[in-house]
């Protein structure tokens, strides 16, 4: 049937060649897929197409491809430097930052509030669980209103179990027999994809502990290389999450619109890169 989406529709998906000698290899399957996205946009008459979260290798091919702009975005991503566990972690932090993580988490504990993860099958099997994420995941988007990051549906949560059986896991949250919190993550061969949380009440430290403690911990204890947490949020450089930039490439068709785009980006990724060199400037790793 029709497609929900209608205007821009993201497309996401490697590029690879084919098994025999002369098929084509990455880079130029690359490049005829990107010619070929280029002509259906065009004569379906939108106003360009745009490329976000390339991979190192198909940036390198959108850097060099005549009418691409990269557009520089500051994110955050922690990576397993060797830790072991958690309290291995823990004990690459300063004294005082350390001590900030265990007292959260302590206070958090203290309140009766008690944390776990539920894989996919688990979650899937419970009646009712992943209608509770999104109720939750809905009303904590409500809250920012017209700012709201409302990236996956009610439809989303309920039907994942049939086109994705594995490769997710929520970090649940209960009191008094009552889930409270639930954050849901997407688990790749080795990295951790988050977060989408609600809670039902506010509790002081459980947005941290869903959404960065409990992960992390998860992630060290499954030899996954690193986490990516999503966008925005100052407060996780305090927590242990390096700033970086990674570019976004963008082609428009209307003249005007590019020679914008030339003029403005190359400035803006200038400012992303330092507002990521400050935020790593508050990172608790000891010097």
């Amino acid at each position: 049937g029709e497609g929900y989406l209608r205007g821009g529709r993201p497309v996401t998906g490697d590029a690879r060649g084919g098994g025999r000698e002369d098929s084509p290899g990455p880079a130029d399957l690359s490049g005829r897929l990107l010619d070929a996205a280029e002509g259906l946009a065009r004569e379906g008459g939108l106003a360009g197409v745009h490329v976000l979260w390339p991979d190192e290798t198909a940036a390198g091919l959108l850097q060099a491809r005549p009418g691409w702009t990269a557009w520089k975005h500051q994110a955050f991503l922690w990576t397993d430097e060797g830790y072991g566990d958690f309290r291995g972690w823990l004990g690459s932090f300063s004294k005082n930052m350390r001590r900030n993580v265990l007292r959260e988490r302590a206070a958090l504990a203290a309140s009766g509030v008690r944390t776990r993860i539920v894989g996919a099958r688990e979650a899937a099997s419970e009646p009712g669980l992943l209608s509770l994420m999104a109720d939750l995941y809905e009303a904590h988007n409500e809250r920012f209103g017209p700012w709201a990051a409302r990236f996956l549906t009610r439809e989303f949560f309920l039907r994942l179990p049939e086109f994705l059986p594995e490769g997710w896991l929520l970090c649940r949250a209960e009191r008094g027999g009552r889930t409270v919190g639930l954050s849901f993550l997407f688990e790749g061969r080795d990295r951790l994809y988050g977060r989408y949380y609600g809670a039902s009440e506010e509790i002081p430290f459980l947005h941290f502990e869903l959404c960065y403690y409990l992960p992390v911990e998860y992630a060290l204890s499954r030899g996954l290389r690193s986490f990516d947490p999503g966008m925005g949020g100052e407060h996780k450089a305090r927590r242990g999450f390096r700033s970086y930039t990674t570019p976004s490439f963008h082609r428009p068709f209307a003249r005007p619109v590019a020679r914008f785009l030339d003029g403005i980006l190359p400035d803006l990724g200038r400012e992303e890169e330092a507002a990521a060199a400050a935020l790593n400037g508050d990172l608790p790793y000891k010097g």
